[in-house]
């Protein structure tokens, strides 16, 4: 207690006491944990609790990680989300390093230069989300091919230049066989057409002769009947 001629605030003691416990299950590859520090350096201010094992315990996992668990292998980083990060320059090579890596957010950051090639690599990327960047280029064609055979769902609406005109777009297409049957089917609509036309004045113009000689020859006839009339 403060004595009576004190004119300190209260002063409070106390002491913590920490139990050492054994970790259950196995520590994270040591790969992710390498990648995952050296990402880090970059994103520590913005997650604040990225100190251990990125994946172990599993109920204290890093924010923004998740993580496979099988008994027998050590757990995977599968889903890395540093979505408004502020995460500055370009996008970190180290990443490529996460190789069972499903899903990829780095939306809504200040990244720039060119959509990185090892993004293609990734064999387990299901997902890469780069919406809300300064990326520039064009998106490389590997990249380009994942995307149209279905294998990766890309997200890059809102970076700026060139990136949202590079994403591969299905074309329509009509098959040669159809445009052909469909010009063939015209071409023979407008055949008939022309010949009933042409056939239709023919037959007037026959009529009209027929008419013309059939009115001669009445005259011709009359006149021989009636020679002073």
């Amino acid at each position: 207690y403060a004595s009576a001629s004190s004119t300190r605030p209260y002063l409070i003691n106390a002491f913590e006491s920490f139990d050492l416990r054994p970790m259950e299950g196995l520590p994270t590859d040591q790969r992710d944990v390498d990648t995952i520090e050296d990402i880090k350096r970059s994103v520590y201010k913005a997650k604040g609790n990225w100190n251990g094992d990125p994946c172990a315990p599993k109920e204290f996992a890093w924010e923004g990680v998740t993580c496979s668990y099988d008994a027998s292998q050590p757990p995977r980083i599968v889903l890395l989300n540093l979505s408004s990060s502020s995460l500055n320059d370009g996008i970190p090579a180290s990443i490529a390093n996460l190789t069972a890596l499903t899903t990829l957010d780095l939306s809504n950051n200040n990244l720039t230069g060119m959509i990185p090639t090892f993004f293609a690599e990734l064999s387990s990327l299901k997902l890469l989300i780069l919406t809300g960047n300064k990326l520039i280029g064009t998106i490389p064609q590997r990249l380009c091919d994942k995307v149209q055979n279905a294998t990766l769902s890309l997200s890059i609406d809102g970076n700026h230049e060139q990136c949202s005109q590079a994403l591969p777009r299905k074309r329509k297409f009509i098959p040669v066989a159809i445009v052909a049957s469909v010009i063939f089917v015209a071409l023979l609509v407008i055949s008939i057409l022309l010949w009933r036309i042409k056939r239709r004045r023919k037959i007037s113009a026959s009529n009209g002769e027929l008419i013309l000689s059939l009115d001669a020859f009445l005259i011709f006839s009359d006149f021989l009947h009636n020679p002073m009339s």
